[in-house]
């Protein structure tokens, strides 16, 4: 099949990144795949066109640049696109509007935030265009739900598929020693490590507070912060007033993180909404436990007590005690990160992202065959 995917872009971020996996996945199955960034490139293009994937950019000058839609039916149309799969509310919108024009066998659009709509404008266009496509795949259980709840979308017009990783990227990597020494932290230190973009969503101000509860009683537990954004500067501010500059340390936005994971001993989420969380993906591959906030999607990848532990959203007391927990119990910390390294590699690599995507494209499209052929 002829694939496009399109993206407002290919910044690191999480629906970013599975665009990425999924075109890799894709083309290893000898699909013609592109990706189509709306307004502009980014970091990961690079990445992927190594990967042997075309990127092309659309150029949409600003938010409500109506002749995108001419430049998207245009690149479909001399493409002979066969299926298209939209990431994101900005490409879903113009997406949908540019496929049906040009006659696009196979449209699916994705859900990557749980089914929540942040603005009651997408939530209105979600409801009013939802029926040009054949179907929204969600990465979450709970995201399916929600949209048959809020958008009346049937069930049967919603497909789950989680995220996949390149789990390669975790292998051949040097021992966790070394990196820690270069990052200046010491043996016998215990490293708890958060990814992702510094956002109010991520409630990276919840980490701060369990750090602040935990070096109260253990100094041995460090805290490295991976990933930039607006709160930076705040974040920065709120640990050097609660005195924790040598506890906390922030990398910013690094390209080097299955490296970086080498150094931890845990990983964190604190987020107040996810999806599917890709950071947890990433500790998982690594080989850390996961104290993560109960939220969204995240109950797809944590077993309770197996591959980690939840607790509350906001609940700063709740995460620092779990911390300690996996501090003063190594072995089991050790057990739940293999336990859920198993887990990840038998569900999330890319390959079975693209082969269960590819299943549903197929199902689609042979079913309109089928139709067209019985004269409907």
């Amino acid at each position: 099949m002829n694939i496009l995917l399109a993206i407002q872009n290919l910044e690191v971020g999480g629906a970013e990144r599975q665009a990425v996996e999924l075109a890799c996945g894709l083309k290893k199955l000898e699909h013609k795949v592109t990706i189509c960034c709306l307004n502009s490139l980014g970091p990961l293009a690079e990445e992927v066109t190594s990967r042997g994937v075309v990127v092309v950019c659309l150029g949409k000058k600003f938010k409500y640049d109506f002749t995108v839609i001419f430049r998207f039916f245009k690149l479909l149309k001399n493409n002979n696109i066969d299926v298209l799969q939209t990431f994101l509310f900005g490409a879903d919108l113009w997406g949908r509007l540019a496929a049906r024009l040009a006659g696009v066998k196979v449209l699916l659009t994705s859900n990557r935030s749980g089914g929540v709509h942040y603005e009651n404008k997408e939530l209105w266009f979600e409801r009013v265009l939802w029926p040009l496509s054949d179907g929204i795949i969600s990465n979450t259980n709970i995201g399916r739900e929600l949209l048959h709840k809020n958008i009346k979308i049937p069930l049967s017009k919603t497909y789950f598929v989680p995220n996949g990783y390149d789990l390669n990227k975790f292998n051949g990597l040097p021992d966790k020693g070394s990196v820690k020494s270069e990052l200046g932290f010491t043996n016998d230190q215990f490293v708890a490590v958060i990814t992702g973009s510094l956002k109010p969503v991520k409630n990276h101000k919840m980490l701060i507070e369990s750090a602040r509860l935990i070096v109260e009683k253990n100094n041995k537990i460090v805290f490295m912060v991976i990933g930039g954004g607006v709160l930076e500067l705040e974040l920065l501010q709120m640990t050097k007033k609660y005195g924790l500059k040598d506890n906390i340390i922030f990398l910013g936005l690094r390209q080097d993180i299955p490296r970086l994971l080498q150094t931890a001993d845990v990983g964190i989420l604190t987020s107040k909404w996810e999806g599917m969380a890709n950071s947890i993906l990433e500790y998982m591959a690594s080989g850390l436990p996961v104290v993560a906030t109960d939220v969204g999607g995240v109950r797809d990848l944590i077993t309770p007590d197996k591959t980690g532990y939840l607790v509350p959203s906001d609940d700063a007391p709740a995460m620092a005690q779990k911390l300690l927990e996996l501090f003063n119990d190594p072995a089991r910390a050790k057990a739940m990160g293999q336990t859920g390294k198993e887990w990840v590699q038998a569900n999330c690599d890319f390959m079975q992202l693209a082969r269960k995507t590819e299943a549903i494209y197929q199902e689609i499209y042979q079913s309109k065959v089928t139709l067209k052929k019985a004269g409907h």
